[in-house]
């Protein structure tokens, strides 16, 4: 038993039993004090992973999802999302649905959807009254508040057009349940940013272990392994960086940490789903956010490395992925040649990370044109595009906070 519980228990027994004791020199700790550590010693026996794991299978065993018949335009008019409800207190988990309707989404004007009522299917665990709302909508990956406040959701069941999805396999129907673990705060936990560091961890080592097994050669410089144009730091920061929201790191209070935690959690409860369906404006894909020119260029340039062809299904293979940014900051080396030599070393990384989001030619003219003041000029009369500026804010940011040492 934890030390500071127990004057606690020792309360209870005097109050249980009537008989005193001193309690000079004792320091006899609040509630408040303990928080967590009270929670946790007397209320919870399980681990956030196992809790995670335990909602996706409740969905993964539950009844389909129904929808109401699509529209003139192809769209599902109204349909369920299965959400699995962690209650914190007691452990147990349980299943809610909810009904969304195609008019609630196209009048929300934003994605906090103010005023839109989310219709609960009172079919589902009526004995535990919840009222569930979505703080943030982002598809399968929203965010939900449910009241009571011990409860939180640790897994979704959504419906997703068929066609998004990357497989090999041909799909018939034009809609495939999928399950995501959707963030929260709720579930923003230590052993869940573990989760994800130890999960990203092993899927960069494996990486460059296979192409260090398979031999394939730097391009920048022959007589080396690709895996010498970049450390593996790089590439989990890179990952992280792709991921973080550059408005929310400019009034962020921390300096960027609860966000890069943020993007820990989602990869320590997805695992290899982790980004897997993600595809921005830019139809820049997956965990990497490669568009389809850069890696099909990538592939053609390194055979040898044995990336997955298919574009959908190989910016979503993690491990694949990951080869495939190892392999780019190789082919950028190669490009911008000699002009790293002449920076200082600790911002070699970063004309690496202004390569891989913008291009190489806006780097390379950068320091051909300010050399080794290459950064500091971009406020005066800027060469990098201000979305790569931002990104590089965001590394600087991840640098500082030191997660990977």
């Amino acid at each position: 038993m934890k030390r500071d519980l127990i004057p606690i228990v020792l309360l209870i027994l005097a109050a249980i039993f009537g008989f005193g004791f001193s309690t000079n020199n004792v320091h006899i700790p609040s509630v408040e004090e303990l928080g967590q550590d009270l929670l946790g010693s007397i209320g919870h026996r399980w681990r956030w992973p196992e809790k995670i794991e335990e909602g996706k299978e409740l969905l993964r065993n539950s009844a389909p999802l129904s929808y109401t018949a699509k529209d003139v335009n192809g769209l599902i008019v109204e349909k369920q999302i299965a959400l699995a409800v962690l209650d914190t207190l007691t452990g147990e988990i349980f299943e809610k649905r909810v009904w969304l309707r195609q008019s609630d989404l196209d009048i929300s004007k934003t994605r906090r959807f103010e005023g839109v009522d989310l219709e609960l299917d009172r079919g589902y665990s009526p004995e535990r009254p919840v009222r569930i709302e979505i703080l943030w909508w982002n598809s399968f990956n929203s965010m939900y508040r449910v009241e009571p406040t011990h409860y939180v959701v640790v897994a979704n069941k959504y419906l997703v057009p068929s066609d998004i999805i990357p497989t090999l396999k041909e799909i018939e129907e034009d809609y495939t349940e999928i399950i995501y673990v959707p963030y929260s705060k709720g579930i923003h936990h230590s052993q869940l940013v573990n989760e994800g560091k130890d999960y990203l961890n092993d899927a960069v080592q494996k990486a460059f272990k296979e192409l260090e097994r398979d031999e394939v050669m730097s391009k920048a410089d022959p007589s080396k392994l690709v895996t010498d144009s970049s450390t593996q730091e790089l590439v989990k920061r890179i990952i992280v960086t792709e991921h973080m929201d550059p408005d929310l790191l400019a009034i962020s209070d921390d300096e960027g940490k609860a966000l890069a935690e943020r993007v820990y959690v989602i990869i320590g409860t997805n695992k290899e789903k982790a980004y897997y369906y993600t595809s921005s404006s830019a139809s820049a894909r997956g965990i990497s956010q490669f568009i389809r020119s850069t890696y099909t260029t990538i592939d053609d340039k390194y055979p040898e490395a044995g990336l997955i062809t298919d574009f959908e299904l190989g910016t979503s293979t993690h491990y694949n992925v990951i080869k495939a940014m190892v392999l780019l900051f190789d082919n950028n080396r190669k490009y911008l040649g000699g002009l790293l030599d002449t920076i200082n070393e600790d911002e070699v990384d970063l004309a690496l990370a202004a390569s891989y989001n913008g291009s190489p030619r806006w780097v390379k003219d950068s320091i051909t044109l300010y050399g080794d003041k290459w950064l500091d000029y971009q406020d005066i009369n800027p060469i990098l595009r201000p979305e790569t500026f931002g990104y590089l804010k965001k590394l600087r940011a991840l640098i500082k906070l030191d997660f990977w040492r």
